[in-house]
């Protein structure tokens, strides 16, 4: 390529991933990891590799930072110019030197780094590490080789991946594992055992792939010799990626069998394990409970950035799962567990926005099934790159006619334009944001206005009401006065009349003179109690409230 091979090394700043989407919602995540590259090939050298193969092949590799000083320099810078504090390190065995991981931990510790890893290892590797070790160097994401418990492959031999793999989660370290399917041992009567075992390890993620002989491994090599590869015509080489078909003939599957099995093995996995958004919630729930209270505080601080968002978007997420397989009682009893440690985690707060986000993601979710119904897929866009000589010609005006393509939109190899990408965003964002603030502004005025003159006219109305009763109140209680002032007059006129009567009955009866005057001065006693109690009676209407009288 015409490049200086004694020049400086220098790394790449490229983001390790782009177009998430899940949910049925995109995620424009600004805190994806950034690649790290400390090394090329792998010393162990599987005979179906083609990283190691490419690099030397078993027992070599390539090392492009030998000590853990130059690795802390390359992340340092990392950080600075992606603004990540997590890294996805692409490197077949990146604990296998220790020595450089143990001097990158001293380091870390020093400047007070709460990075996260997310490498690949193997099993042996792990366990040479201690669990505290790990937790302060950052392991986030590990990914494990699961070949199977009757593989061929040694280095698996006297490892319980299974409880491996639970003392991992329990301290929130999250495990991809991988199981390769159509192994030489494989037929149609153990490949369900072999499917089961790798289900077995409950792991956060778990790929299966296609045993397949890459060109130039010894794999490739050993069917070449033995005529068992298939021709060009019979398996296109853009075929050859280990999630379609074999592109050579084993000798138990065939017609196109490993095809079935590697589909089952993806059903198999999510029929047992559930979805890995709720297995990766569940994880990192674990290790956020261990060691949140941690005398480290880098290690809480990590725990606390790998925690964020649970008690909104991922409480959302696990409650729209709960409602989702309402019709599968053991995985809406598996999401239910999980939800009821978040409410018991983070409080009212979750247990208030879990149904709101979650009820959206619920919309989502049926909407994106339907797509995808419809035949639509999650494609990634082209991304291709312009280097000097080709801007230099463009410039010049000799640019090469080519085939226009979409393309996103995000730089992800210019650490500048993704700044300036973002900024502008950021810029328009805060335009729109301003503009929606200014029209609520004016809306609530709008709507504080008609409520005052509403409330203006309700008043008035009130008054007069007031009023009305009022004048009502006065007329009743009248009314109720001149009743019982007539009452009162009658009665004293009913009275006269009862005294005449006597007096001439005195005059015609004077024989029984005497009881007729005491029965008249009965009738007076009677007829002054009854006035006495009559006047009682107005005073007491008199001292009355108007409302009093009217009842």
């Amino acid at each position: 390529l015409g490049q200086d091979v004694d020049a400086p090394i220098l790394h790449p700043a490229v983001i390790s991933g782009f177009g998430t989407r899940i949910m049925g919602i995109p995620i424009y995540n600004g805190h994806t990891a950034a690649v790290l590259i400390p090394s090329v090939g792998c010393p162990v050298g599987c005979n179906f590799c083609s990283t190691s193969t490419l690099f030397g092949g078993k027992g070599h590799s390539v090392n492009f930072y030998e000590t853990g000083d130059e690795l802390f320099s390359i992340l340092t810078n990392l950080e600075q110019k992606l603004g990540v504090s997590s890294f996805f390190v692409l490197d077949e065995n990146f604990l296998l030197y220790k020595q450089r991981a143990v001097r990158l931990l001293e380091l870390m510790e020093l400047h007070q780094k709460s990075w996260s890893f997310y490498i690949f290892s193997s099993a042996r590797v792990l366990q040479s590490y201690a669990m505290e070790q790990l937790i302060r160097l950052g392991i986030s994401w590990v990914w494990l080789g699961l070949e199977g418990k009757d593989s061929k492959y040694s280095k698996l031999n006297g490892v319980d991946t299974v409880a491996l793999v639970k003392r991992f989660q329990t301290h929130g370290i999250r495990v991809l594992g991988s199981t390769i399917i159509g192994m030489e041992e494989h037929t149609p009567e153990n490949i369900d055992e072999a499917v089961d075992y790798a289900v077995q390890h409950h792991t956060d993620f778990h790929q299966f792939m296609l045993y397949t002989p890459m060109p130039g491994t010894p794999l490739y090599k050993e069917h070449v010799l033995n005529n068992k590869l298939l021709s060009e015509e019979e398996c296109p080489i853009a075929d050859v990626h280990g999630q379609e078909r074999f592109n050579f003939k084993h000798q138990h599957i065939r017609d196109g069998q490993e095809n079935t099995y590697l589909l089952n093995a993806f059903k198999r996995d999510f029929e047992i394990n559930g979805p890995s958004l709720a297995r990766i919630v569940n994880t990192t729930l674990q290790g956020w409970k261990r060691y949140r209270h941690h005398p480290d505080k880098r290690i809480v601080k990590r725990f606390k950035t790998e925690a964020k968002g649970f008690s909104t978007g991922y409480a959302g997420a696990i409650w729209a799962m709960t409602r989702w397989y309402r019709h599968d009682p053991r995985m809406q009893k598996r999401t239910k567990s999980i939800l009821k440690n978040m409410y018991n985690e983070f409080g009212w707060i979750t247990r208030l926005l879990a149904p709101i986000i979650g009820k959206f993601l619920l919309i989502t979710m049926k909407r994106e099934e339907k797509r995808i119904a419809r035949g639509w897929t999650y494609e990634p866009p082209v991304i291709f790159e312009k280097n000097k000589r080709a801007l230099l010609t463009e410039k010049e005006g000799f640019a090469i006619p080519c085939l226009k393509i979409r393309t996103i939109k995000l730089p992800v190899y210019d650490s500048d334009k993704v700044l300036r990408y973002y900024n502008d965003r950021v810029e328009q964002a805060a335009a729109q944001i301003k503009e929606i603030r200014n029209n609520a502004i004016l809306e609530l005025t709008k709507i504080s206005e008609t409520f005052s003159c509403r409330k203006e006219l309700a008043r008035k109305q009130l008054s007069n009401i007031a009023v009305t009763l009022t004048e009502k109140r006065n007329q009743t209680g009248e009314q109720v006065l001149n009743m019982l002032e007539k009452f009162r007059d009658q009665c004293e006129c009913d009275i006269e009349d009862i005294y005449l009567v006597f007096e001439r009955m005195v005059q015609k009866c004077e024989p029984v003179r005497d009881e007729i005057m005491h029965l008249k001065l009965y009738m007076e006693t009677k007829y002054f109690n009854a006035k006495k109690q009559i006047q009682q009676i107005s005073r007491k209407i008199e001292l009355l409230p108007r409302e009093s009288v009217l009842s």
